[in-house]
């Protein structure tokens, strides 16, 4: 059974009302999410976020645009590890699909989207106009270097994605969980 985690995501709304509503959530979806929880949560989550008229959709050009492109940058970075440490990044754990080259990939990054919301968040606040231009994909890139706590210590978000990979590959070794989940 896997429910569904807030990990992370607190950090960018826990002062809003809705949180209570979302730990509900979280508490009472299965891993076959018949009732629809994770897309409840995540309409929540986002609107909490970005604002009420908020929606999340891939294709619009607007606030989607910065979060499609700081999701690629950490898929990039969960990839290269699943590589690095000797995965195959076309075996999914739970993302399962012909069209999808990376569903490993796709599984493991669940956890660190929050912090790429936070980062886009953090870039609006500075906009007047969403527009993603060199100077914004440099600003969005620096998630690749914000610090997160691992057992080595403080390290940069790329080492602690490599470590909690690892993690991974230990835990398939001792067929048990002992997932090393860096905190941020």
């Amino acid at each position: 059974e896997i429910r569904l985690s807030l990990v992370g995501s607190e950090m960018c709304i826990r002062d809003s009302p809705n949180i209570e509503r979302l730990k509900l959530l979280a508490r009472e979806t299965l891993s076959d999410d018949a009732r629809n929880h994770e897309g409840i949560a995540a309409a929540i989550y986002f609107k909490s976020l970005f604002g009420k008229k908020f929606v999340r959709n891939r294709l619009n050009d607007d606030t989607n645009i910065l979060l499609n492109y700081t999701y690629t940058v950490l898929r990039a970075i969960i990839a290269r590890a699943v590589a690095g440490n000797g995965l195959l990044p076309y075996i999914g754990l739970k993302h399962h699909s012909q069209g999808n080259p990376l569903p490993l990939v796709d599984d493991l990054i669940e956890p660190f989207r929050a912090l790429s919301d936070k980062i886009v968040f953090e870039e609006l606040n500075k906009l007047v106009h969403i527009e993603l231009t060199p100077a914004i994909k440099r600003s969005l890139t620096k998630i690749i270097t914000t610090p997160v706590e691992t057992a080595k210590g403080t390290v940069s978000l790329n080492d602690g994605i490599y470590e909690f990979v690892s993690s991974l590959v230990t835990s398939f070794e001792n067929k048990k969980v002992l997932l090393k989940y860096p905190c941020f």
